[in-house]
């Protein structure tokens, strides 16, 4: 019974130091170490209980609680080292190839120990139901003990490692897990000895270690502040130290420098610092003179390859201030600057790119134009096999779907062309890139188009491309997408998706822009025009409105005949009528100055209203005239608005348009007969004037009026010609 007693006391002694390592772990369960001390602590929990169970009797299948109890004594050592491989810092060598060597024992000793006829060959045949687990005899368990007895010796050591070069908690708490360690080592003796009797004395030694662990766990932060080796902390940083004697001869360098320089440190002990630092003359020479401090930026050649580097040096002293030599750290930055060389081109290259976009924008007039100028740039840039730009078109009513129209391609085979020139997005046969659209409006990457269904065969044919969308979004409104496809071997680099995506963003932006500028120009056409028909034709029709009921009030009356000078503003307020209607008949007419010259533009505006309206023309053009789109564009507002002013206001009965050049001079000249005006009295530059000299300050011109009462009006323009719309 008193046997009972101290097994069923040391039951409870062990269940409560496992149950207290376990939920003190727990608490630090991501922390290093934690995992295996849990272990540690279960496996001492089936130990006590199989050894309760076992010594005492109380089950009768002696041999099944015996063999649980030796597996627990091999799994327990093993334990304790993968803790401390954790606890040291030695987490490379925690691998499954280390787990499998540390299973082997234990392992094996289950093989040799469930056989009645190896376990009496290896544990020499002792009666089960009189077999005391504290002395077992046969040659395994002195194997069992040498190798539990080596496992702890290597655990001690590494720990001891950690107790010596520390100080503080970490001291203490090193301290208390290494007389942990050391009991069990007692404890193998002792049961050798068997000084304890028919008591387990490993388990109660284990029970030991699992109590200094615990006060460790609990009073010394054991889990919380896990140490740093100083072999990690020296040996193992990234930046490499190279250790100089008074002479400048190398005595010690870490892994990280011999990396750089190619050479082990065994090969370069003794030598010159300058076979190494040959690149830093000023740097030794300034060591040499005993300058504290010293920092430096430069490169060394290692195995062809440049490494750039920042070395600081300072001086090594004793206790005394005696100069022992030099220490010279050193950080390589090479990959840094490589990558941020690759960003600063990348950078030039995107920079180079939106402006040579911009570019475009501002050369070309139409959107079709525009986008094809984009293709060229990005097809050239990003070497892509394919470029396709889609616009996106609204439906015109709720039951049309929206399109995507094809606006722009670079490498689409015809048969493509005519399949996606238009693709319905509210239908489920979109023809490939409708069904790809990123319904999130993000960029999509798809490896190899051979693998979509959708994508037509046509595009196929063209070989394994990898394709790239890119929806074209203004304020969560899509304007369109980007569609880029090259050879899948080359696929698409992240930087090139994200200088991409930013090259989408833009196009976009300048595609609204447009959107936004053309709204504008209509919205300010049509406020110009329902101005003009206000102040114009309107106050024509009703001047004549009011002569007509007058003859009309006349008639009644019986008054003789109808007075000459109301039927002659009659007519003069009809005619005019006609021709501010002519005029606006053809301001809503287009300009086609894609396949029409300025002199046959303003010939088409000059028959149109002034041939119409009785008043005498002259348009002469010189061979030799030739301008640019954009300047012809303004040289025509600027013409029309001077024939608009001598039709509406000088009363003008003829008008002379004459373009002509002289080298690189081009010169408009719009002059009428008119009624005239005094410029120094007109102040507020009415009559157009500001607007006309706008238009001729953007081509670089100079707008010059002469005009007098009674004596017509001239303007003429004057500027240096690009010369390329005849």
């Amino acid at each position: 019974m008193p046997s009972v007693l101290v097994h069923a006391i040391l039951l409870f002694i062990g269940l409560s130091i496992a149950a207290a390592i376990i939920l003190l772990s727990l608490r630090r369960r991501s922390a290093t170490g934690a995992a295996s001390l849990i272990i540690f602590a279960l496996v001492l929990i089936v130990w006590v209980v199989s050894d309760f169970l076992y010594s005492t009797r109380v089950a009768t299948t002696g041999k099944y609680w015996l063999g649980i109890d030796v597996l627990a004594a091999t799994i327990v050592p093993p334990a304790m080292l993968t803790f401390a491989l954790e606890y040291t810092g030695r987490n490379d060598y925690l691998n499954w190839r280390t787990l499998a060597l540390l299973a082997i024992e234990p392992v094996i000793t289950q093989v040799l120990f469930w056989p009645d006829f190896l376990y009496q060959r290896f544990f020499e045949g002792v009666n089960i139901h009189n077999y005391d687990a504290s002395s077992p005899g046969g040659i395994w368990p002195g194997i069992h003990s040498l190798y539990s007895f080596s496992l702890i010796l290597i655990t001690i050591i590494w720990v001891l490692e950690i107790f010596t070069h520390r100080s503080g908690k970490h001291k203490l708490q090193s301290g208390a897990v290494l007389i942990g360690l050391f009991i069990p080592l007692l404890g193998i003796f002792l049961e050798r000895l068997n000084y304890l009797g028919n008591l387990d004395t490993s388990l109660i030694a284990f029970m030991l270690t699992g109590l200094f662990f615990t006060i460790s766990l609990a009073g010394f932060r054991l889990l919380d502040l896990v140490p740093i080796p100083r072999e990690l902390a020296v040996e193992g940083v990234d930046d490499g130290w190279m250790v100089l004697d008074t002479r400048n001869r190398i005595i010690d360098m870490n892994p990280a420098a011999e990396a750089v320089i190619g050479l082990p440190c065994c090969e370069l002990y003794g030598q010159p610092a300058e076979k190494v630092l040959g690149n830093w003359p000023n740097l030794l020479k300034r060591i040499g003179d005993n300058e504290p401090g010293l920092d430096e930026i430069g490169s060394v050649k290692v195995r062809d390859q440049w490494r750039s580097l920042n070395l600081h040096a300072n001086a090594l002293t004793d206790r005394n201030g005696k100069r022992l030599g030099n220490i010279i750290l050193w950080h390589d930055f090479t990959e840094h600057r490589k990558v941020e060389e690759a960003r600063q081109r990348a950078h030039d290259e995107i920079f180079v790119l939106l402006r040579a976009i911009h570019g475009a924008a501002s050369r070309t007039q139409g959107l079709k134009d525009f986008l094809a100028a984009v293709i060229y740039q990005i097809v050239y840039t990003f070497q892509s096999q394919v470029c396709i730009i889609f616009i996106h078109e609204k439906g015109r009513s709720k039951t049309e779907p929206d399109r995507l129209l094809l606006t722009a391609q670079h490498g689409l085979p015809p048969e493509a062309l005519r399949r996606m020139a238009s693709i319905n997005l509210s239908s489920e046969d979109v023809h490939g890139l409708g069904a790809l659209m990123p319904q999130d409006y993000r960029p999509r990457f798809i490896e190899d188009i051979h693998g979509i269904p959708d994508i037509p065969d046509a595009i196929k044919t063209i070989g394994h491309l990898s394709l790239l969308i890119l929806p074209m979004v203004i304020d969560g409104r899509l304007l369109g997408l980007i569609g880029l496809a090259r050879a899948k071997e080359l696929n698409y680099r992240p930087e090139e998706m994200t200088r991409l995506t930013v090259l989408a963003e833009e196009i976009a932006s300048l595609i609204n822009s447009d959107r936004q500028r053309q709204l504008a120009t209509i919205l300010a056409e049509r406020q110009r025009l329902e101005r003009d028909l206000h102040d114009g034709v309107m106050q024509t029709l009703c001047g004549l409105t009011q002569f007509t009921e007058a003859v009309q009030l006349r008639a009644p009356t019986g008054a003789d005949g109808v007075p000459a000078d109301l039927i002659i503003k009659i007519g003069r307020y009809a005619r005019q009528a006609v021709k501010e209607m002519r005029l606006y008949l053809f301001e809503l007419s287009p300009i086609d100055f894609e396949h029409q010259s300025l002199a046959d533009v303003l010939r088409q505006r000059l028959d149109s209203v002034e041939g119409h309206a009785d008043i005498k023309t002259s348009l002469s053009a010189g061979k030799n005239f030739s301008v640019t789109v954009e300047e012809g564009i303004e040289l025509y507002h600027i013409a029309h608005e001077a024939l608009n002013n001598a039709l509406r206001h000088a009363h003008a009965t003829s008008v002379t348009v004459r373009l002509k050049q002289a080298d690189d001079i081009a010169t408009l000249v719009v002059s009428d007969n008119g009624c005239g005006f005094d410029p120094q009295k007109n102040t507020k530059g009415g009559l157009g004037l500001r607007t006309m000299q706008e238009r001729a300050s953007r081509i670089g011109g100079k707008l010059t009026l002469v005009s007098k009462n009674g004596k017509g009006t001239k303007i003429t323009v004057e500027f240096r010609s690009k010369g390329q719309l005849p």
